[in-house]
């Protein structure tokens, strides 16, 4: 659970500069009273609520999207884009769950989990009863939860069987093909929004898992962002800072200059939070206490036991 080990720290301290810097710079621009700090901070809908409710993970699209009543246009909401980090947490939590009950040190009962929760997708896409019940209006959290414990499912098989799974150029292109397919020609499910309900976009899904890993070992920049990885403080950061900018009128430069802004603005956020946060916390993660009791012996060289089957 390495990247969860960054992302809450990086995400509160992104939720504070939201709420206390780039939010109340947008409210002193677009607030029509001008009546004081105490507007902004008393709203309601204030910054200290939206850090606290925001924080917890406890609402899969965020119980507070504006502070004050900023920003009021472009769907209104101060971090759309992150919206997925409920669903990746709760995911982290099931991986977890499984290891500590041993789960994935037996690859079969981990590739018959995925196949069962592939199968069950499957099933609700093709059948219009059931696909009607699992909707981004009726059961949003379940529908999104299933979506990502696929994914997530086709990476912990992938690992198990890494030592199985051959290095071929031919296999990533007809998984890539497979993907295509389902993305081209979705079927039977034709004009229907994936985002909305279950599509064979879903269910062809874990296919461009093996080409991503494939072609993230083989193309020449495998070594970007090895040691130093900006993209999760690009990925919170991103929105909001186009939130200001779109305050502040800068899309009257066009689509590309707006961009343009966009990305030099959100790339010294995206470097600090990692120098500063991100980093650091991943530290944190091999810390460890002393046993004052039992202790491995030093002669113990006995190896890992391998995942059975």
């Amino acid at each position: 659970m390495e990247t969860s080990s960054q992302d809450l720290p990086a995400l509160i301290i992104c939720l504070l500069a939201t709420a206390f810097v780039f939010g109340f710079v947008a409210w002193l621009h677009d607030n029509p009273h001008h009546c004081g700090l105490s507007c902004y901070f008393n709203a309601p809908d204030g910054p200290v609520t939206y850090v606290i409710k925001n924080a917890l993970l406890s609402n899969p699209f965020w119980t507070q999207h504006t502070i004050a009543g900023i920003p009021s246009d472009y769907l209104a909401n101060w971090n759309a884009s992150i919206w997925t980090l409920f669903f990746e947490f709760a995911c982290y939590l099931v991986v977890l769950f499984f290891g500590i009950i041993g789960f994935l040190r037996h690859r079969v009962l981990t590739l018959a989990s995925l196949l069962v929760m592939w199968v069950t997708m499957t099933m609700v896409t093709v059948t219009p009863a059931l696909s009607r019940h699992f909707t981004f209006f009726t059961h949003l959290a379940l529908e999104e939860m299933i979506r990502f414990i696929v994914l997530f499912l086709t990476g912990s098989v992938m690992f198990l069987y890494r030592d199985r799974i051959p290095d071929s150029g031919w296999l990533a292109l007809c998984s890539a093909l497979l993907y295509v397919i389902a993305v081209v020609f979705p079927l039977w499910t034709l004009g229907k929004t994936p985002t909305a309900e279950f599509t064979p976009i879903d269910i062809g899904a874990p296919f461009i898992v093996y080409p991503v890993l494939w072609l993230g070992i083989h193309l020449p920049f495998h070594r970007v962002g090895a040691k130093n990885d900006y993209s999760y403080g690009i990925y919170i950061y991103g929105w909001p800072i186009a939130q200001l900018l779109i305050t502040w009128n800068l899309m009257r430069f066009g689509l590309v200059s707006f961009e343009f802004f966009a990305i030099a603005a959100t790339i010294p956020f995206a470097i600090a939070s990692w120098w500063i946060i991100e980093r650091p916390s991943l530290k944190m993660k091999s810390l460890s206490y002393r046993r004052s009791s039992v202790r491995r012996p030093v002669s113990d060289t006995r190896p890992a036991a391998e995942p059975s089957e």
